[in-house]
């Protein structure tokens, strides 16, 4: 993930690059499509807590093929407004 790159695109590019559909993740995740959706658009006001948002990222990543530990470590990252790495 490059510098520039903010960690809802570094999501849905490795998704994407996957050839997996937002859809097939929320399905296969059960974690509604819409939250899905504002995560990978970095729209976190619209999401619920920051613990639930870890969860639905453990079961994303361990969907698509990602280290969840360390997609968690980035988002927390995020938060506390530090560089996403």
């Amino acid at each position: 993930m490059d510098e520039t790159e903010s960690f809802g695109k570094y999501l849905k590019r490795e998704r994407e690059s996957k050839k997996i559909s937002l859809r097939e993740v929320a399905k296969n995740t059960r974690v509604r499509e819409h939250l899905l959706k504002a995560i990978e658009e970095d729209h976190y006001e619209v999401l619920p807590s920051a613990t639930y948002v870890k969860g639905f990222l453990l079961a994303y990543a361990k969907y698509i093929g990602l280290n969840p530990d360390d997609v968690v470590l980035r988002y927390e990252s995020v938060l506390k407004g530090g560089p996403v790495t």
